[in-house]
């Protein structure tokens, strides 16, 4: 009872709702649904009809009032004929449930029966065409197959299996792949014409698009028999796009989803100019397309600004058409219509379609399309002309109705494979089918759908003789019985494929008729697509020729290339080696190709630590010119040089990027305290020693390696700006400690350091030990200390409370000044650590050292004697060398290391490029391997690499 009253309830819902709906169309409209009862109301009136015979074949069933439309044709017509599949050996009057194979068609008879009954019209005897009779299989396993398919006969075939193959793949396009080569295999070597085969699939959405393209690629005529909705199309997407920039106010997506739409007259070249300026420049919203460009971006690239404002207008002219109608307060749906109707005038999109119809895959569409869009704006008119609604709810119904657009095509030729659905595509006279992604989920069909109406509500109306669209167990047998026949279609082979994984990555199952399959014919295999990675070779994809193998990831470019692309000299900065030394790949991507990430109108980390640095650098020179040492400034006068130096730069960094929002406005607040804080801590750190200033960003070059790889001999010259130079002197020495801001976290890493992917302060060190030799040619040149200074402007933690501390806050002072002791390694000699700190504590707050009770230096200092200093720079020195040589030799291999959680890869611009993964066979990171201290100095002192081999 509970269950009568919901249905009920939910049939008056239904009414209300269909009242309505009949109510709005009143006399003016008819559904498409309703098409076939109008010619119901007028076919008495035709003497074609009268004088026709009437064939009806393909048809797995009808609807009621196709069942009303073939009375009426039995009754008016000379002759009606309808073809039924079922199996000659059943009878047809004879139905015995749903369950059953040939339901379908058993129903459909019956109901044919019962009209001609009713109307008393003869039914002539049935023509049988029987397979004993007319084979129409050559392959006995296929016509085995079509005997016992989805039958409880319990038949299984037990000679050997070969026109029947069973392929799993890892994914839909390795399936694909694998049908492609087999296909050109079956057309090259065994006489197979395209026209003899298909590809059909129940997942037209991944597999149709997929199949078509891989085919196109492999010069293979394909047709993929499927109704292509509009919204893909250029032209369609020209329109949605530039509906979208009105909504939208210009924004950058939706500027460049218009421009890349290949309908706006802008050649792909000046789009990717476009498209690069206003990503430099930040070019956005409706007022900067509107104005003329005057920014200039970073520097990086020079920008022609007067041809960018020409295509600027270019591309505005008809988007202003669509503007002033779309925004006009007082526009009617009609006037939006009106004025999309000239902004396709004004873009000569006619022009543009007939362009596009003249070409090889896309003519058929695009002469059908332009008819239906404007067709469909004049539906708009018609329907919702006199409406006020806003550009949002327009657009809306735009986007709505174009994806109700469909556009039927036709075979380009006679030769061709068909990529067709199981249940739509119609087959005729297929000698080879692959039937592709036969997964659970697909094969049968998930119904995720739920209806108005439930399985038991759909019993109660059925029960009630109302006639009902299949429910969810209806569509579960009709599936089996489009898959009884799309299986049978080949007369010589079929191919079942699978894949254990989507498109998505997520796991998948094979579908239960692999199961069905394998018990009637128990000699059949399963194999992977892989095993035939030999036919691959037939495989090739036009232009590019790729081939995909791990041997890409180990091949080099070769001297006389490189040699070429790299010219006589390699000239870099000490980071660039260091990033091959990381990873070749990407050093020639970046180096080598000049591939950059694209300059962006955001202010970055990186922006941050250049800033940063020109500020400190700005405020160091002045005080040196000065001869005014940082601890004399006052906090004031120290907060106020800050503040104008970091304005006065600020003003003109990339086009007052700094002033461009509230976030960097807070962001150089935050670089003054950064700053601040730094000369206030490096002040101190100054005055705790001798050691002074002697240069501030000291440009270097460092050109004395000559390489030699083959025949071909080059030079290998690094160039670099060293932040500090700080020096002490006595009678016959100069110390030099190298001092490097950095804005992140870093300290000197000597096993890094070995594997030259850590490289620049030793190399800072040479050439600041060759800059002051010649400064001071009659003294020695010791290596005192190799430093980065972190800036910072740290958050400490208190033991005691807030009252126990001193009114003047120096606790709080000397807690952040001990956290911004400067990190890395300092020379052992007792004499240059004390002229670097000359305090007497147990720990220094300016030098990575500290002591033991009885004064001498603890272990956990970071400590090097002058001989270990030469050492390395002598290994450096080598390693820069080494590195050099083998760029020159052509070294591009995608070797990325791996360092704990850290690696190579973990910041790369390139990962998209070399598409680096540890599931890529022999491919794996480099590890860092670790050695103990003794080990790891002899390597250094003999030059011996970390594969073992000496360097030269």
């Amino acid at each position: 009872m509970e269950d009568s009253r919901q249905l009920s309830a939910k049939l008056d819902d239904i009414s209300v709702v269909y009242s309505a709906f009949k109510e709005y169309l009143a006399d003016n409209y008819i559904t498409s649904e309703e098409i076939l009862s109008v010619l119901c109301s007028v076919i008495d009136r035709s003497e074609n009809i009268k004088r026709s015979e009437i064939i009806l074949d393909g048809f797995t069933g009808f609807t009621p009032i196709q069942y009303r439309l073939i009375e009426l044709l039995l009754i008016y017509s000379g002759k009606v004929t309808v073809s039924v599949t079922a199996d000659s050996r059943e009878k047809l009057n004879v139905n015995e449930g749903i369950q059953q194979l040939f339901f379908m068609s058993k129903e459909m008879v019956s109901k044919l029966y019962r009209i001609c009954d009713v109307i008393h019209v003869d039914v002539l005897n049935s023509i049988i065409l029987d397979n004993e009779k007319n084979p129409r299989f050559v392959s006995d396993e296929i016509a085995f197959l079509e005997k016992n398919i989805f039958r409880n006969n319990n038949q299984s075939y037990n000679k050997k299996c070969e026109d029947i193959k069973i392929i799993t793949a890892q994914t839909p396009k390795e399936e694909l792949n694998y049908c492609i080569s087999e296909i050109l295999r079956l057309t090259r070597y065994e006489g197979y014409r395209y026209r003899d085969i298909a590809i059909v699939s129940a997942d037209m959405a991944s597999y149709g698009i997929l199949a078509g393209n891989i085919c196109r690629q492999n010069r293979i005529p394909c047709f993929v028999d499927n109704k292509k909705p509009v919204t893909d199309n250029p032209f369609v997407e020209y329109i949605r796009s530039a509906l979208e920039i009105i909504e939208k106010s210009f924004t950058y997506d939706s500027m460049f989803r218009y421009l890349r739409s290949g309908m706006s007259g802008i050649s792909r070249e000046d789009v990717d100019l476009l498209d690069n300026y206003c990503l430099a420049v930040g070019i956005r919203g409706s007022k900067q397309w509107h104005g003329t460009w005057v920014k200039k971006g970073r520097g990086r690239s020079a920008y022609p600004l007067d041809y960018l404002n020409e295509l600027r207008e270019k591309i505005m002219k008809p988007l202003e058409i669509l503007e002033k109608a779309l925004k006009d307060k007082d526009s009617l749906v009609k006037d939006y219509a009106r004025g999309l109707y000239e902004f396709i005038k004004a873009s000569d999109c006619y022009k543009k379609i007939n362009e596009y119809a003249d070409m090889e895959d896309t003519g058929a569409e695009y002469e059908q399309l332009y008819k239906k869009v404007i067709d469909f704006l004049d539906k708009i008119v018609e329907l919702l002309g006199t409406e006020k609604i806003a550009i949002a709810e327009f657009n809306r119904i735009v986007d709505s109705g174009f994806a109700e657009i469909k556009v039927g095509l036709i075979p380009p030729s006679s030769d061709c494979v068909l990529i067709g659905d199981i249940e739509r595509t119609r087959l005729d006279d297929v000698k080879v089918m692959f039937f592709v992604g036969v997964n659970d989920g697909l094969i049968p069909k998930s119904n995720d759908k739920a209806g108005i109406l439930s399985e038991t509500d759909r019993d109660v109306l059925e029960n009630a003789d109302v006639t009902l669209s299949p429910g969810a167990r209806q569509k579960a047998f009709v599936q089996r019985f489009y898959l009884y026949m799309i299986l049978t279609k080949a007369s010589d082979r079929l191919y079942i494929t699978y894949s254990s994984k989507g498109d998505d990555g997520k796991g998948r199952l094979p579908s239960y008729l692999i199961r069905n399959i394998r018990k009637l014919y128990p000699s059949i295999g399963i194999y992977p697509a892989s095993q035939f990675t030999s036919q691959m070779s037939y495989i090739k994809i036009p232009k590019a020729e790729i081939v995909y193998s791990d041997e890409n990831y180990i091949k080099v470019l070769g001297e006389n290339i490189a040699a070429s692309l790299f010219g006589g000299e390699i000239t870099g900065s000490v980071s660039s080696f260091e990033t091959f030394a990381s990873c070749q790949f990407a050093y020639f991507l970046r180096y080598g190709l000049g591939l950059e990430e694209r300059e962006k109108y955001t202010f970055e980390v990186a922006d941050f630590g250049t800033v940063l640095h020109s500020v400190l650098e700005r405020i160091s020179s002045h005080l040196k010119h000065e001869k005014k040492p940082i601890a004399s400034l006052s906090d004031e006068e120290r907060r106020k040089l800050v503040s104008e130096t970091l304005g006065n730069i600020s003003a003109d960094y990339a086009d007052t990027i700094l002033k461009d929002s509230g976030r960097n406005e807070f962001l150089i607040r935050r670089m003054e305290d950064l700053v601040d804080r730094t000369l206030w801590a490096v002040g101190k750190q100054l005055e705790k020693g001798v050691f002074a200033p002697d240069v501030f960003e000291m440009p270097f070059i460092i050109d004395e390696h000559e390489i030699r790889s083959g025949e071909n001999t080059g030079r290998m010259v690094i160039k670099g700006k060293i932040d500090r130079i700080d020096i002490c002197e006595d009678d016959d020495n100069v110390y030099v400690r190298i001092v490097d801001y950095k804005s992140g976290k870093s300290d000197f890493d000597l096993l890094k350091a070995y594997y030259g992917i850590k490289m620049q302060l030793v190399v800072y060190m040479r050439a600041a030990m060759q800059i002051e030799k010649k400064r001071h040619p009659d003294k020695n040149i010791i290596p005192a200390g190799l430093l980065y200074y972190n800036i910072d402007n740290p958050i400490v933690e208190l033991d005691s409370t807030a009252s126990d501390l001193p009114d003047d806050g120096t606790s709080v002072e000397k807690m952040i000044f001990e956290a911004l002791a400067m990190k890395g390694v300092v020379n052992c000699d007792g004499n240059i650590i004390k002229n670097m700190d000359s305090s007497d504590v147990k720990k220094s707050d300016v030098i990575p050292v500290s002591y033991k009770k009885d004064g001498t230096i603890d272990s956990r200092s970071h400590i090097l004697n002058t001989d270990q200093f030469i050492s390395l720079d002598n290994y450096i020195a080598k390693k820069t060398s080494d590195v050099g040589k083998k760029i020159y030799s052509g070294a591009d291999k995608i070797n990325p290391y791996k360092d704990g959680n850290y690696s190579s890869c973990s910041y790369c611009p390139y990962n998209e490029v070399c598409g680096f993964s540890q599931n890529l066979g022999n491919i794996k990171f480099r590890q860092i391997q670790k050695f103990d201290d003794a080990q790891l100095w002899e390597n250094i002192k003999e030059g011996v690499d970390e594969d073992g081999s000496k360097l030269d």
